[in-house]
């Protein structure tokens, strides 16, 4: 009698494709029951459910692994334009002309350390949030997983940049990403999706193996924890947890992260100003109630997905969820506010940040000692145990210390957001080490009446500072727009045609936000009156008999295409494009243009070429160049002639230098002897920009226009 033999495939699969980590016995389980008359075909679905299992466990024990690289790699497009910046910059050419012919290869190093150190600071992140990096620097696994990730990203890297040429050449080479920070983060087109990809690979096989020591026994953990086994005896910290693996405090942390995060990102996409622009007070009381709510609700709705996560595998969790989310809220009600003040670049968005994470640490610390339990008070200890004790090393100080200096950095950059959340940070360690737990405690329905009382309390002046953000915000944009209308009516027509109060949809540029287009007026002289330029005798002359200076007192043009001139609702002010940073805020590019009318028109026969005289303060590495085009106005479909491009000297690579003022220039524009354009009142130069730097508006200013005869 021969013995059944399970089926190739089934047991192949059951061999080769289960995960890392499986149940020897199950092969021979299922062997002894074919074996006792189970049919092939059982063996088979118990082998492919066993395979789909194993994998599922696997999967789902990381899925905080997943969570963490998903937002990581979200940083991806930001990341890169912050290395493409650097590697920009003239000292690293210099350094590459020295190599010669072989320059590509320290800057592919250089762009290899630039991406690895991204990699690098997300492994370090990720290890500190599941409490694991003292243990592995002690095991080396960060310099393990630091090799792996370098290895991993450089294949994946030049995987895609190969797939993405093979599907649409050349690639992503001319898709701009989002000029802001926040914008680059927040974009999910193809082109930043693509760019992390890679990112996200590398962080899932370099921490593969960092995960099961928390994931896997976090369930268990939860389930057969002892309440004195969260935190020592004398201060109970969300930020010590020592030795101990199964630490409830590491769950918390990641909970109360979870939570902050989910109110934040629907803050950013939900919180905006009415449309209205004379909302009534009773309107905008109920928006800042209907705010706070929603910041709250999305907090804890962010932080019970992971909470039932976990108690859904039958852990008993010794603080009950209720209590969590209403001590929880206090934080997270702040939010809508911080967000709404950030996006008016408010200052006052950082310090009520801090004031909410102060609130949020004072209240979580009430409900902490909830984990302690008095019986490890015992004076269990051996003998001289307290006088050769080392006190533990903190680093709360230094953390507290480097959130407020990058805070200053961030609001010197007009960063708010970024600020708000380092003041925030620093702010909830500092009380949370200030503030001494309470000696009774407070649980079950009593604390949370209590905690629910509190909430309460704090949520009147979050609704009240809402409703202020909401104001200021509003009354904000009304100064703007009649700042724009005023501007607007003092120069007449800026785009070429009577300001319509419709817009035609066609002349918006995709962009995530800053304005439609932008024209830019020279600041008036002050109290200086000039006489008008004698231009009526030129037009009975056809030549001149001497040079003709006119000074420049036009418009700079700022928009995208697929318009070509600025919207009606174009921001009008005045400035120097010598003083002022424009730039695109999505990947249309940007185009610069300006235009200088004239108060009568003149004769192309009267002068053989056109002289520019320009100011030049441009330090962005990038050749630019101008293109001068006469138009005539007055003509039917108003016709115009085109004299060419001119590079302008002081931006080209070989001459190009750091200026620490503006450098004048002059370029010369030939005009031709039989045009068929006869007379012309507007002169248009255009700025040709390097396609690395066409979101972005050069620091060029005109100054002059010299007409020279024949």
């Amino acid at each position: 009698m021969e013995s059944a033999e399970p089926p190739r495939l089934a047991r192949w699969l059951l061999e080769h494709c289960s995960a890392p980590g499986r149940d020897e016995a199950l092969a021979g389980d299922l062997l002894e029951e074919l074996r006792a008359g189970r049919s092939p075909e059982w063996y088979r679905r118990q082998a492919l459910n066993a395979v789909t299992v194993s994998w599922m466990r696997v999967l789902g024990a990381r899925g905080m692994l997943f969570l963490f690289a998903v937002l990581w790699s979200s940083l991806a497009p930001a990341w890169k334009v912050f290395t493409d910046h650097l590697q920009d910059q003239p000292v690293f050419t210099e350094i590459w002309s020295k190599f010669g012919s072989i320059w590509i290869l320290p800057a592919f190093a250089l762009w290899v350390a630039l991406h690895s150190a991204f990699l690098w600071i997300g492994i370090l992140i990720y290890l500190v949030c599941i409490g694991a990096l003292r243990n592995s620097f002690r095991d080396n696994f960060v310099r393990h997983a630091s090799s792996v990730a370098t290895v991993i990203f450089l294949p994946v890297a030049g995987m895609m940049f190969i797939l993405m040429n093979l599907y649409s050449f050349p690639g992503l080479i001319n898709e701009r990403l989002a000029s802001t920070p926040l914008a680059q983060i927040l974009d999910w087109r193809m082109p930043a999706d693509v760019l992390r990809i890679p990112y996200f690979i590398a962080l899932i096989c370099a921490l593969w193996q960092a995960t099961p020591r928390f994931a896997f026994t976090l369930s268990e953990a939860l389930a057969t924890m002892r309440i004195d086994e969260a935190v020592t005896n004398d201060s109970p910290s969300m930020f010590t947890t020592g030795n101990n693996d199964r630490s409830p405090a590491r769950f918390v942390r990641f909970l109360v992260l979870a939570g902050l995060v989910n109110a934040l990102i629907v803050a950013v996409l939900l919180c905006r100003l009415p449309a209205t622009h004379e909302p009534s007070l009773t309107g905008m009381l109920v928006r800042a109630a209907a705010y706070v709510g929603l910041g709250a609700l999305a907090g804890t709705l962010g932080a019970w997905a992971y909470w039932h996560r976990a108690t859904s595998s039958g852990a008993r969790l010794p603080l009950p969820f209720g209590l969590f989310a209403l001590v929880c809220a206090v934080g997270w009600v702040w939010v809508p506010a911080v967000v709404l003040l950030a996006a008016q670049d408010a200052p006052a968005a950082a310090g009520i940040a801090a004031l909410g994470a102060a609130l949020f640490a004072v209240g979580l610390r009430r409900v902490l000692p909830l984990f302690h339990d008095a019986s490890a008070d015992a004076d269990d200890h051996e003998l001289f145990a307290a006088a050769l004790r080392t006190p533990p090393r903190e680093l709360q100080g230094y953390v507290i210390a480097g959130c407020i200096y990058l805070a200053g950095f961030a609001l010197n950059n007009r960063e708010h957001l970024v600020a708000s959340g380092l003041l925030a940070l620093s702010a909830f360690i500092f009380v949370w080490q200030l503030t001494l737990a309470p000696s009774r405690v407070f649980s079950g329905v009593t604390g949370s009446a209590r905690a629910a009382r509190r909430l309460a309390r704090i949520a009147i002046p979050a609704v009240l500072i809402t409703l202020w953000a909401l104001l200021d915000g509003v009354a904000h944009r009304d100064r703007v727009g009649d700042g724009d209308s005023d501007t607007a009516s003092a120069h007449g027509n800026t785009a070429g045609g009577p300001v319509d109060a419709k817009q035609n949809p066609a002349d918006l540029a995709a962009a995530l936000d800053g304005y439609e287009s932008i024209v830019l007026w020279p600041e008036p002289p002050k109290k200086e009156i000039l006489a008008p330029v004698p231009l009526a005798p030129q037009l009975h002359d056809p030549r001149l008999n001497k040079p003709l200076v006119l000074r420049f007192n036009g418009a700079y043009w700022y928009f995208q295409p697929p318009s070509d001139h600025p919207g009606p609702h174009a921001h009008v002010t005045h400035g120097s494009p010598l003083a002022v940073d424009i730039h695109s805020t999505s990947f249309v590019p940007l185009t610069m243009e300006a235009h200088q009318t004239l108060a009568l028109p003149l004769r192309v026969a009267c002068c053989g070429s056109i002289s520019v005289e320009i100011e030049n303060r441009d330090n962005r590495p990038g050749p630019l160049a101008l293109a001068m085009t006469l138009t005539d106005n007055a003509a039917p479909g108003h016709p115009s002639l085109y004299l060419g491009l001119q590079p302008v000297a002081s931006s080209q690579p070989g001459q190009f230098r750091i200026k620490t003022g503006a450098v004048t220039e002059t370029l010369r524009f030939a005009l031709p002897a039989h045009a068929p354009l006869k007379k012309f009142d507007e002169i248009s130069l255009v700025v040709i920009s390097d396609p690395l730097r066409i979101d972005m508006g050069a620091r060029i200013a005109i100054a002059q226009f010299e007409l020279i005869p024949r």
